[in-house]
């Protein structure tokens, strides 16, 4: 099996950069479509395609810092409702959640809870506090969609990047210096815009666009 993987055209460490790609052109010819169920069930596919392989091959590292590398370039695109997907970092994202379903199901119970104690045991009120509050949203929808992308988000930087951080004790510096590799390369595309606008003040809040769509964004990040 593994001579084959070696020898193959597609290895499977590839398939985490191939497979956001074929999510782009889903989403791409679906939204066009307008065609909201089928666009949902594509990424659902792609991404769980991509954290079988992730998984099956233990790819989780190589996951992280590809996420690393391309959060800084990722571009919004739409999405659902008015509201945009960030490309391909929070396909990324998604994936990596997945990853960790994967992992919680394979474990056996009491191996489970001595692996995910100390993770759950302070997170699980943050995410009981964004799922309780969802019923008293006077908009259901957005509520719910800003709990999700919450509860996403503490599950892959805090469990996920936690569990793999402790079993790779380098893995932090090299994740800071792909995702600094990254913010380097679009603040000098950045300067380069705003030379292009004769450093003029007033087009400061675009020049890292597309990446960041202002430069308080980029910022914070």
């Amino acid at each position: 099996m593994q001579k084959t993987a070696k020898n193959s055209i597609v290895k499977p460490d590839n398939l985490v950069f191939i497979l956001p790609l074929a999510a782009l052109v889903i989403v791409t010819f679906f939204t066009a479509q307008s065609n909201t169920p089928v666009i949902i069930m594509s990424i659902i596919l792609v991404t769980g395609l991509m954290a079988y392989f992730t998984f099956r091959f233990h790819l989780q590292v190589l996951l992280l810092k590809t996420t690393a590398l391309t959060l800084p370039f990722s571009i919004e695109i739409p999405f659902l409702m008015e509201s945009k997907l960030r490309f391909p970092g929070e396909i990324f994202i998604l994936t990596a959640a997945m990853v960790l379903i994967f992992e919680i199901l394979k474990k056996p119970y009491k191996e489970l809870t001595n692996a995910f104690h100390r993770e759950f045991l302070w997170i699980t009120p943050f995410i009981m506090a964004f799922i309780i509050s969802i019923p008293f949203s006077e908009m259901i929808f957005v509520s719910a969609k800003f709990s999700f992308v919450n509860i996403l988000y503490i599950s892959v930087f805090l469990i996920f990047l936690g569990r793999h951080l402790r079993k790779n004790p380098g893995l932090f510096s090299r994740l800071l210096l792909l995702y600094g590799v990254g913010i380097i390369v679009v603040w000098i595309w950045g300067f380069y815009r705003l030379w292009q606008w004769e450093f003029n003040p007033v087009v400061m809040r675009g020049i890292f666009q597309p990446f960041y769509k202002d430069h308080t964004i980029f910022g914070a990040s």
